[in-house]
Formats: C-alpha cells, structure tokens, sequence
C-alpha cells in the first residue's frame, strides 16, 4: 500500500500512488535531496499507519493532511504533521525529525495550517478515538486524543479532548497521568455541564483506585449534590454520573474501614452501592465489571454492620471465586470480570485479618492472595496486584510467627516475571517488592539457579 499526493482519490482501503508526474520526473532525471525526504516521509507514514492499525482517511484525520494529498511535493512536512507522526508511532519530536533528516517548516506556517484544519478534524477524531476505544485499543486511542488537543477550538472542546485522555489512562493503569489530565480539563474554561460530571466521574475514580479515599468521597458528593433536581441534561448522563459517584463513594467508605468508620457511614455506603447496582448505565470509561466488585464489597460492609456473620460471608466469597476460578482455567472470563473477582479475593482476606485471630488463618489469607495475583495476572491493574502480593507477604511473615505451621512461598518463573513487572510499573511497589523478594529468599535462590532449571519455580519455607 502506498500513499498519494495527487488529486487522483481511490476507493476502500487500497492506498493511492505515491508518485506524481513530478516526482517521477526528478527521479528520472537524478536522485535529488527532494526525492529522497519524499521517500522517507513515505516510509514514515506507512509505518505509522501500520502501526496505528489506521485507513486512509483516518491516517490523513490524524496527521491533519487531505487523503489525496498526505505526502506534500518537496517531501518537507511541517512541524504539526511530524508532531502527529510522533504521537501516532510513540516516538519523539527528534525520533521523526532524525528519520526523515529534514528541517520543518516555520513557525507561521504551523499556526497557519493547524487553524486551517481545526474545523475539519475535531470531531473526525472524536469519532476516530471513541471507536478505536471500543475495539479495545486503548494506546492508539489515547494517540488520537492528544491529537483532538491540538484540532480543540476553545475551552469546551480542550475539556472534552483531556476527558477522553484521561480515560484512556485509567484504562492503561496510570492513574497520575489521568489524575492529571481531568484536572486540566475541569481548569478549561466555558465547559459545559455534561461534561464537566464526565470529568468529575473520572477523577473521582482516579483518587478512589490511587486510595484517596477523602478525595474520591468528595469528589462524588458534589457530583450527587450538583445532579439534584433537574440540570436540564440528558437522562442517561446523568444516571451515568450517579451511578459512578455512588460507587466510589461507597467503596471509598470501605476502603476506610480500618482507618475508623461508624454505622451510619457504613449503612451510607451499602446504600450507595446497592444504588449504583440498580442503575443501567452506557458508560465505557472502565473495564471493570463494577457490578460485580459492587456485590462483594457489599458482603463485607454487611460483616461490619453485623448483618451476615464473618463466616456465613466468606464461605459465599469461597464459592463464588471456586466458580469464577473455574471459568478461569477454561478462558470464560472477560478482564473486566477477571479483576473484579480478584476483588472479591482482596475482600475475604480483609474480613479474614478483621475477624479471625486464631493463627490459623494466614494460609487462607495467602490463598486468597495468591488467587488474586492469578485472576489479575493479565492485567494492567498493578495497584491491586501490589496489594495482593503485600497481603500474601503479610500472611508469610505472619505465619511463621504464631508458632503454627509455615506458610511456603513459592515462585516460579512466569510469577517471578509478572512481580517485577508489578515492580517497575511506578506505583510505589518498587520498595516493598524489593523487601518481598529479599526476605523471602525469592532473589537469592533465582541468582544461584541455572536459567534452565527455572521452571522448578522458586520456593522458601
């Protein structure tokens, strides 16, 4: 497939011919400096459209150049078309401009050419970003947004653009850099009231899963408050909005549990959870099946409130992740349903450390913990992850302290690669993992093994 820069359009997918009378012209006559940036730019922007799994409208939408004309004759693109091709490839600036050892073009040209093309490519991207998040592909969909930046004319539409970044962040696991990018969008001016509850009920989400718990609280309280009576905006935006602030809200009241709840916190937040279940909602701005998390976390406010004895709760949370782990082994469930079982998980080992001192009970915790790990080891979701190995380390060191039986830490080669992977992921488990790993004997006995005997795994009494 090549790419044109005639007036000549083709139809479908099939990309249209580089060459021009021109070009073959001089490529007949000599191989000038001209041609030979023409034929870098090409490879350029075939690779990123490959990359970026993009037709040939869509590639021209992003890079803000016609269809039939994305390769300009003398082969030197301006600063806003390498800029985009930088974003579409995940490289630098100077990544693209060292590929295609050429100058771009002035400065004026580039303020000029991206006002020419604002009108037109704003919403193209929008429908390009939302599309490409609904086929899953959440990076590609995140490079079209940043682009939407760019294409914004005013506040409103800057907001809107930082939204769906922001979700695209969540959706990858960097909870700062979303954290970050619904601010900028809350801090445009003229955004309107839809909006800005998108907005809301994304960074709420953020503090809830970085444990900002007194921020994700107030952050859906004033999403709730703000909804009150009749906004005079669509029905369905705003059950979206109360469904997520209530959620939050009542999973960061669990969340604060140890910290110190009374009753009526606790009955507030049952009751915003069982709200958010009864709510239909079109919202794709997580993955997780919330539903789900939703009716465990209920299990274990009702173990606090005294309506379901702790053993009554965790014998349902047993069963229910005998059969979702069932479903595992057999490759039946989605990541979204994946992670929200492995909450489940996390809510039996909290119930477990609150009600059960006998010393037995570090082995199922660290069973729990361990099944944790395994629902959400395809994920991104590294906080939860770090918080599982914590909690099965946590029941490690607790076990071969209370004078019962050791609990045996084993890892093999594939654990062993998915924690330090968890490790790196800039969450704040780079300490702690080093600790797990030290303590445990787990990297002592990985240094003194041969690679090839690997796949005995790594175990430590």
């Amino acid at each position: 497939m090549r790419i044109c820069d005639d007036d000549e359009s083709r139809s479908g997918d099939r990309m249209p011919a580089i060459e021009d009378d021109t070009a073959k012209r001089s490529v007949n006559q000599s191989t000038t400096e001209s041609v030979l940036r023409r034929r870098r730019l090409v490879s350029v922007v075939e690779l990123a459209r490959i990359y970026g799994a993009l037709g040939v409208k869509e590639l021209a939408d992003a890079i803000g150049r016609d269809k039939t004309r994305i390769i300009p004759p003398t082969g030197n693109p301006k600063l806003d078309m390498i800029d985009s091709l930088a974003g579409l490839l995940e490289w630098t600036i100077a990544d693209v401009v060292e590929v295609l050892g050429s100058t771009p073009s002035s400065r004026d040209e580039v303020i000029e050419t991206r006002s020419l093309g604002r009108r037109r490519n704003f919403e193209s991207l929008r429908r390009i970003s939302n599309r490409l998040e609904d086929d899953g592909r959440t990076d590609s969909s995140r490079i079209i947004s940043k682009a939407m930046v760019r294409h914004a004319r005013g506040g409103h539409e800057r907001s809107i653009a930082h939204q769906m970044i922001g979700r695209s962040l969540m959706r990858s696991g960097d909870l700062n850099g979303a954290l970050a990018s619904f601010r900028t969008g809350l801090n445009q001016r003229g955004v309107r009231f839809d909006t800005e509850l998108r907005l809301k009920a994304g960074l709420c989400r953020a503090h809830l899963s970085l444990d900002h718990h007194v921020e994700a609280r107030s952050v859906a309280t004033s999403i709730l408050s703000s909804i009150e009576g009749d906004p005079g905006i669509d029905a369905q935006c705003l059950l979206n909005a109360e469904r997520t602030a209530r959620y939050v809200r009542g999973n960061a009241v669990r969340e604060s549990i140890d910290s110190g709840v009374d009753d009526i916190a606790l009955a507030g937040a049952r009751e915003d959870l069982l709200r958010s279940l009864q709510i239909t909602t079109t919202d794709s701005a997580t993955a997780l099946d919330e539903d789900t998390v939703a009716l465990g976390a209920t299990l274990e406010l009702d173990t606090e409130l005294g309506t379901i004895s702790p053993p009554n709760a965790l014998r349902r949370i047993e069963e229910m992740i005998d059969d979702a782990h069932a479903r595992l082994l057999k490759g039946a469930l989605s990541d979204g349903a994946r992670l929200a079982w492995s909450w489940w998980c996390l809510f039996g080992a909290r119930i477990i450390l609150r009600h059960d001192g006998s010393g037995t009970h570090w082995k199922k915790v660290h069973e729990l913990a361990s099944r944790a790990v395994e629902f959400s080891s395809t994920c991104r979701e590294n906080r939860l992850r770090a918080r599982a190995y914590q909690l099965s380390f946590r029941a490690w060191k607790g076990s071969r302290a209370s004078g019962h039986q050791a609990i045996s830490w084993h890892m093999n080669p594939k654990d062993l690669v998915l924690f330090v992977k968890t490790m790196g992921a800039k969450i704040g488990f780079m300490e702690q993992g080093w600790v797990i790993l030290r303590e445990t004997g787990t990297l002592e006995r990985a240094k003194s093994m041969d690679p090839r005997s690997w796949r005995k795994g790594f175990a430590r009494a």
